[in-house]
């Protein structure tokens, strides 16, 4: 079995598990933060940037998980983690 710490050569992706739209994102921030607000969603077409934005941009982490056998946490777990070390940063995982 391939241990991390030898080198691998290659492009690979990393994020973390599931999906979520900038929207979620937000909504999830707020909500583990106990702060009520109103969020209102826009499109892409309405959120004005100079590059072109794809419709879907989520990773393909097959390959890093694969060559690295690793397992990768939930957004949201990895989200309320950092969350809390924004708040305490002598947190240790």
């Amino acid at each position: 079995s391939m241990s991390p710490e030898v080198f691998q050569p290659g492009v690979f992706h990393y994020c973390n598990e599931g999906l979520c739209s900038w929207l979620e994102f937000a909504a999830e921030i707020f909500a583990y933060c106990g702060i009520e607000v109103e969020l209102r969603g826009i499109t892409t077409l309405e959120y004005a940037v100079v590059a072109p934005r794809p419709y879907f941009s989520g990773l393909d982490c097959t390959k890093i998980k694969n060559t690295f056998h690793i397992e990768i946490p939930e957004w949201k777990e990895s989200l309320h983690h950092c969350l809390d070390k924004i708040r305490n940063p002598q947190i240790i995982r």
